[in-house]
């Protein structure tokens, strides 16, 4: 099961965005290469922890603990992914993301095909719960936060 995390996905894509801009690639230019782009992870695929990063067909698996690539190419874009990766706080939520999505995949293969409702919720939940927090640094929660504040005013 691939869980897509919504959160990594958005800060990479704006880190990427960001460094990847300069006179001749502005970020308007840039945008339509990473719109499609995905940061999940599979606990049942690999053993190690890790993240996978998707980019239209490329596919790339790091491992987080010491961001070495385990599979995959997406060529070029792999040295920001490692750099974005290496931030402590984006290191540190990605370890807890996987430690507790390999947790409820094991927990899921223990348990009978009629909680499978109630694993998906959990999980649902704790996605949820990763979205609200800016863990990430971006300051996308808060703008979100004001500007749904001001739409309540009308």
């Amino acid at each position: 099961m691939a869980e897509s995390l919504r959160s990594y996905a958005n800060s990479l894509r704006e880190y990427l965005l960001a460094s990847l801009s300069d006179s001749h690639n502005t970020p308007q230019k840039l945008a339509y290469r990473y719109n499609n782009l995905k940061v999940y992870i599979e606990p049942k695929r690999e053993s190690k922890p890790h993240f996978f990063v998707s980019v239209g067909i490329s596919e790339v698996c790091f491992c987080i603990e010491d961001l070495k690539k385990i599979n995959g190419n997406l060529g070029t874009d792999e040295r920001y992914i490692v750099r974005w990766a290496s931030k402590p706080n984006i290191n540190g939520e990605l370890m807890h993301t996987w430690r507790l999505l390999s947790n409820a995949a094991t927990a899921g293969s223990a348990v009978s095909s009629a909680n499978n409702e109630e694993l998906d919720e959990k999980l649902k939940i704790a996605d949820a719960a990763n979205s609200k927090v800016d863990i990430l640094g971006t300051g996308v929660h808060s703008r979100l936060t004001r500007f749904e504040r001001s739409m309540r005013r009308f």
